[in-house]
């Protein structure tokens, strides 16, 4: 005779007294819980990689500057560039490399700054490198 065998039959108890509760609240119970909230971003934030910013040489910086110049005489023609800068992360040591293609709309010399057609601003500082594109 199993453990068991003596109640295995018998019929589910359902109270007289109280109201039985829902399935969606009875499934709600075992719904998984998250003790250390926020844990899971703070694990991903940690995982994100950043880049370290290159210091350019004098010879880079030069050459930046020239090529800078360049469009700069030729700004009535509307030049056509790829401008390469670094970006510091908001949240921790490092950044990122970014770019974007674009026609220089103007250069503002107070921000030191070139603003694009598309009104983003690009700001000299940050710049690493400049190549004109053909259009």
């Amino acid at each position: 005779m199993g453990k068991y065998d003596d109640i295995i039959d018998l019929p589910h108890h359902v109270s007289e007294k109280r109201v039985q509760m829902p399935l969606l609240s009875r499934a709600a119970q075992f719904a998984p819980f998250a003790a250390l909230s926020g844990y899971e971003a703070v694990i991903a934030e940690a995982g994100r990689r950043t880049q370290t910013p290159v210091e350019l040489t004098g010879a880079a910086v030069e050459e930046l500057n020239e090529a800078l110049c360049g469009v700069l005489r030729r700004l009535g023609e509307r030049p056509r560039v790829r401008l390469t800068w670094f970006a510091p992360d908001a949240r921790k040591e490092g950044g990122s490399y970014r770019s974007v293609t674009g026609i220089i709309r103007r250069y503002d010399p107070a921000k030191k700054a070139l603003q694009l057609e598309d009104r983003s601003w690009v700001f000299l500082e940050k710049l690493v490198a400049l190549e004109e594109e053909d259009l």
